[in-house]
């Protein structure tokens, strides 16, 4: 079993979009649809933070996110 010590992404402590993107193998303006919705309907909860223009991951809050699922992305 890996366990997240055995990913490179998550000796940091924070990501960027890129990072995100990286783990999740999405492209990052997938993961900028991710942030809009959850700014704009309070669903899905794709966990991020911004300050100023910037916005940045807790890995571990992206793995609870997608331990947590989410079917409206099925949708």
């Amino acid at each position: 079993m890996i366990s997240k010590n055995d990913i490179p992404l998550f000796n940091k402590k924070i990501w960027r979009i890129s990072d995100v993107a990286e783990f999740l193998g999405v492209s990052e303006g997938h993961i900028y649809n991710l942030v809009s919705k959850s700014r704009k309907t309070r669903r899905n909860n794709f966990p991020f933070r911004k300050k100023g223009k910037l916005l940045f991951f807790i890995p571990s809050e992206v793995l609870n996110w997608i331990d947590e699922g989410d079917s409206d992305e099925c949708k």
